[in-house]
């Protein structure tokens, strides 16, 4: 878990239908600012561009809270909304209490927790989102809470996050590989660099993670893909990007989600483009732009459907006899 000025942060997916406007939902979220000094254990919301030095430490650390936003759609990205939502976790194991310390006093046993929340509309009340929080208490933590202020702007607030058009088939992830074997040319606009880890469990359920290069040199995963029935993901690639003119890093999960690494690089990024700034443009880049062209492509990929899960699979037990020198 971490907000988007982390060193690493990761998203989950969700979608939001409802009857509230992007600006009703806006007020809501305005409306219940996070106080840091609050008397009591408490929540709210805040901006994204806050500062995240408190995160993670006991509560009660004076910081200016801002205001949730929305940004205007522009020739290629919708109109969204980004947002952080505060909240205190209580600590059983009080690791963060020092000798002396009161822990009768309800700050001693918590700890300030965030995530942020980046909605996008698709259109009047439909809306995709992300939410940087993977973890199911935390995740769970946060969309209870856009529920809630979501239902105080109207009268309807359907949230759906285990199952949506952006999760990612496995069959997709066997796919990336069997790009690499010299197929890298996704589309036009997309070329697949590099699988810099791979994680598969095979019939039995037995899970493998492949790393620095899950090319079917690695005879462990020729193996695995050699024998069939083995399922893939998550997956850590590198995708060439076109436009926008960007290497983009990232690791890829089954329900849609990913993290976006700092690796990331804009053809044209400034020196000082870095943080949260860096990681919105990834953000809204590979979630509005990317992903959704990486899974049509996938969609579209007639030589895989006819041809191309039987050629990996030969080009895979190929590589498995000449890696181990065994005859034909």
């Amino acid at each position: 878990m971490g907000v988007l000025s982390s060193s690493q942060v990761s998203a989950r997916p969700l979608r939001l239908t409802t009857d509230a406007t992007l600006e009703q939902l806006l007020d809501a979220l305005s409306g219940a600012r996070f106080v840091p000094t609050s008397d009591s254990p408490s929540v709210g919301w805040g901006s994204v561009f806050d500062d995240a030095f408190a995160v993670g430490y006991r509560p009660g650390t004076q910081f200016r809270v801002g205001s949730s936003s929305i940004v205007a759609a522009d020739d290629v990205l919708p109109r969204r909304l980004r947002a952080r939502f505060y909240w205190m976790h209580a600590n059983s194991e009080r690791k963060r209490t020092r000798p002396g310390d009161d822990t009768s006093d309800w700050r001693t046993r918590h700890v300030l927790k965030a995530a942020d929340v980046l909605l996008y509309e698709e259109r009047q009340g439909a809306f995709t989102g992300l939410v940087t929080a993977r973890d199911t208490a935390s995740f769970k933590t946060v969309t209870e809470a856009l529920k809630a202020a979501v239902l105080s702007a109207g009268d309807r607030a359907d949230l759906v996050y285990d199952t949506n058009e952006e999760q990612i088939p496995e069959d997709l992830f066997l796919w990336l590989v069997y790009l690499l074997q010299d197929r890298e040319v996704i589309t036009d606009n997309l070329y697949l660099n590099a699988i810099t880890e791979l994680s598969s469990r095979d019939r039995n359920l037995r899970p493998a993670k492949f790393g620095e290069s899950a090319t079917l040199e690695r005879v462990e995963l020729a193996a695995l893909i050699a024998l069939g029935k083995v399922h893939f993901g998550p997956a850590k690639f590198i995708l060439d990007v076109a436009d926008p003119a960007l290497s983009a890093d990232l690791q890829l999960y089954p329900d849609g989600g990913f993290q976006a690494f700092r690796s990331s690089l804009y053809e044209d990024e400034a020196p000082s483009f870095d943080g949260v700034e860096q990681a919105l443009a990834l953000f809204d880049d590979i979630w509005v732009r990317i992903l959704p062209e990486l899974r049509q492509a996938h969609r579209e990929a007639d030589e895989w459907d006819t041809s191309g899960r039987t050629t990996l699979r030969e080009e895979a037990l190929e590589q498995v006899r000449a890696l181990l020198r065994l005859g034909p």
